[in-house]
């Protein structure tokens, strides 16, 4: 019944012993990583029930982490308003060029752009289009179609020139983008609405030959808002 040993490890009712790591009820042992009721021992890693611990990513019960997405991507809203930045066609081929913004920022600058692009047949730019499994090569400039979600961060266009640099590059990785109406009369886009659910960037690179090919370790940006993008010719 002696208390006052603070060093008998074979004591498990001695509350004194803070060098005692057998005792699985001692609450004042701040080193004890063994006892998984202990919510005054930070670093203890093994506690899965203690949401004090801002250290502890094993803590499932754990409320004072930073929120995140289910997938640790950054969550983002888009503004469903788009602008009709660029568009090109032939014969056989064609593709429109849309753009937005979003918020929060992801950049360290001011502008982050969100795009939206088509291409191919304008008769293939209705309906659902898959995102998951592409890339953005797919698009050959020539006899392809599909839809393109892409973001360039920090991105600069210079007014006189024309020409624009950026920071990181997003491309799409996961949802689905249905494009419900697009009016095009005389080459002319004149409207176009779009539907996005569940859409996921991630980072990427994109090689001389227009392959993507996600960063290892990079960053993903989750779309939370699933709007349905605008476009109008007024």
């Amino acid at each position: 019944a002696d208390t006052s040993d603070t060093t008998d490890t074979t004591d498990t009712t001695d509350t004194t012993d803070t060098t005692d790591t057998t005792d699985t009820t001692d609450t004042t042992d701040s080193t004890d990583t063994t006892d998984t009721t202990d919510t005054a021992d930070t670093a203890d890693t093994t506690d899965t029930a203690d949401t004090t611990d801002t250290a502890d990513s094993g803590d499932s019960g754990d409320t004072t982490e930073p929120t995140e997405s289910q997938d640790n991507c950054i969550e983002i809203t888009l503004n469903t308003g788009l602008s009709h930045v660029k568009s090109s066609s032939s014969l056989s081929y064609r593709y429109d060029i849309f753009k937005t913004t979003y918020t929060p920022g992801t950049g360290s600058a001011t502008t982050d752009s969100f795009y939206l692009k088509l291409y191919g047949s304008e008769y293939n730019y209705y309906g659902n289009h898959e995102l998951a499994g592409t890339n953005w090569k797919d698009d050959d400039g020539y006899s392809s179609s599909g839809l393109f979600l892409y973001v360039h961060e920090d991105e600069y266009c210079d007014s006189y020139s024309g020409s624009c640099s950026h920071g990181n590059t997003y491309f799409q990785k996961a949802g689905t983008v249905n494009v419900t109406d697009v009016q095009i009369n005389f080459g002319t886009v004149d409207s176009l609405y779009a539907k996005l659910t569940g859409v996921v960037l991630e980072q990427v690179t994109i090689n001389s030959v227009g392959e993507s090919t996600p960063v290892d370790k990079g960053a993903c940006l989750k779309i939370i808002n699933d709007p349905t993008l605008e476009y109008h010719n007024y």
